[in-house]
């Protein structure tokens, strides 16, 4: 039993280590290109423009608003590029989505996409009707920095800054009010609490002011939560389902999650008695846990990844004498499709005597 274990914890070591080197082949897709990963914003500012335009910045850290100091001239070079395209863009019966990016290098690559609504709206207010603009044009400028230490934390691997705009016509952007917009950016620094080299936090950002709204995405608030999840293991000859109830603290720093808790789970054992009736058996283990996650994966395509995470457990009652005391579980990393997940686990007592190889699937967070 020992060796088929080992055999097949080799095995799925082998398979998501192939899985990973695939996905690092394929060609990145347009949507990839011109869409930062998910949750790679901690701090949104929406800033109110005149007729109902609005502009937004999103930002990887809220210290990084200092990159838009200067948005004027990040608006000129921007409609300097655009120059070479008017002509396409003066239909004013096409919704227009245009997505300008520069990346870390320094490169420029432009996305316009256009398209007529299904139906048109007119304003009969007059002799001849008026088209009625239901829809926005957006037209969003994405910033890729390379990895660096910025005030505040320390960021590993590239980091994206969004500015966008929501405008009736594509053409309001070049008669848009830049002095307005360099004024509710100096407003937005100037709430800010932060010091640099102090440790950074979402709140550290919110802005009071009735020209511009604060958003905090959900996702990057810091919480203690509980849940449950059931799971099922080898050990030695035996197949064991288990209950698992756990508390943790859930911490967010840029797109990377950490995970550290304590669970509590009860082992369940069968077998025959004397008389030949099937009795069960509950040993119950205490674990302290730590994961590390990437949430930026897409939960629509989960695809297999393997992360970081460990688990120590002690064995803190034992019923049928299946476990010498004292007897202790070790859990090292996570093989994951979605929230189904295998791990390679150990057994062993009197501190890594009579080790015991072993594998446990669950269906959970830890």
């Amino acid at each position: 039993m020992q060796k088929f274990t080992l055999a097949l914890f080799g095995l799925l070591l082998s398979i998501a280590g192939t899985l990973r080197a695939q996905t690092g082949n394929n060609p990145v897709t347009e949507n990839q290109l011109f869409e930062p990963p998910a949750y790679s914003f901690t701090v949104v500012y929406t800033i109110r423009l005149d007729n109902g335009n609005r502009a937004h910045i999103e930002l990887s850290n809220g210290y990084d608003i200092r990159s838009f100091r200067n948005i004027d001239s990040l608006l000129t070079v921007f409609l300097a590029d655009m120059k070479a395209f008017r002509d396409s863009l003066t239909d004013p019966l096409t919704v227009k989505h245009i997505d300008y990016l520069i990346d870390s290098t320094g490169k420029k690559k432009l996305r316009i996409r256009q398209y007529r609504p299904a139906a048109s709206s007119f304003l009969l207010d007059g002799p001849e009707p008026a088209i009625l603009r239901t829809q926005q044009d957006s037209i969003n400028i994405l910033l890729v920095t390379p990895a660096g230490t910025s005030p505040g934390r320390a960021i590993q691997g590239l980091r994206y800054d969004r500015l966008s705009f929501f405008v009736n016509h594509y053409s309001e952007l070049e008669t848009l009010n830049a002095a307005g917009l360099k004024a509710g950016i100096a407003s937005i620094i100037s709430h800010q609490t932060i010091k640099p080299g102090a440790y950074n936090r979402p709140t550290n950002y919110i802005v009071n002011d009735s020209a511009i709204k604060t958003d905090l995405p959900e996702r990057m608030h810091d919480q203690l939560e509980i849940g449950a999840s059931a799971a099922i293991e080898n050990y030695k000859n035996f197949f064991t389902p288990s209950a698992v109830v756990r508390a943790y603290v859930d911490l967010h720093r840029g797109r990377n999650e950490y995970l550290l808790g304590v669970s509590w789970e009860p082992l369940f054992f069968f077998s025959a008695d004397a008389n030949g009736h099937l009795q069960t058996y509950r040993n119950d283990l205490i674990a302290l846990n730590y994961e590390h996650n990437h949430p930026g994966r897409s939960k629509d395509h989960p695809a297999p990844n393997f992360d970081p995470a460990f688990s120590f457990g002690y064995i803190i009652r034992n019923q049928g004498n299946y476990f010498p005391q004292p007897s202790f579980r070790f859990t090292f990393g996570a093989g994951k499709i979605g929230n189904l997940r295998i791990e390679p686990a150990l057994f062993f007592n009197n501190f890594f005597k009579g080790v015991t190889p072993g594998l446990r699937l669950s269906l959970g967070f830890f």
